[in-house]
């Protein structure tokens, strides 16, 4: 399965990452909003490069929320273009842990996930309903 970290405040280590990131190999991402625009950062091959960003990130914006996610694949290409999250608009995205189960093309190159966003979430309206969950502060 795939890990989601909610990170509302404190800066998460170095090591407890990269834990992450080699219990589940196949890619990291990363959302934050600042200022209501919505951000996505992803890294395929090096740990370093994902680390680094999302520190630099944390120094300088130490009350935003951070979404974490690391992959490992269960559908679709091990690629960026796979990694979560997704944006479903410009002011809103997702990820999610486990298996949608959701037809695919025998030998395609996306994940469920993607084609969930594609074929269910991004035929919403804009302005749909949507909840949250949020941590307390």
């Amino acid at each position: 399965m795939c890990i989601i970290v909610l990170n509302t405040k404190e800066n998460l280590s170095k090591e407890l990452m990269h834990e992450c990131w080699q219990a589940n190999n196949d890619g990291a991402g990363l959302m934050y909003s600042i200022d209501g625009k919505l951000t996505i950062f992803k890294e395929l091959k090096n740990f370093n490069t994902y680390y680094e960003y999302y520190n630099t990130l944390r120094k300088e914006f130490k009350k935003i929320k951070i979404g974490l996610h690391f992959r490992i694949a269960t559908s679709g290409k091990i690629d960026s273009n796979n990694i979560h999250p997704f944006k479903i608009n410009e002011k809103l995205s997702f990820m999610h842990n486990g298996i949608i189960d959701i037809p695919l093309q025998k030998k395609t190159k996306i994940s469920d996930t993607i084609a969930f966003n594609q074929k269910i979430l991004k035929q919403l309206p804009n302005n749909y309903q949507t909840t949250s969950l949020t941590a307390e502060q």
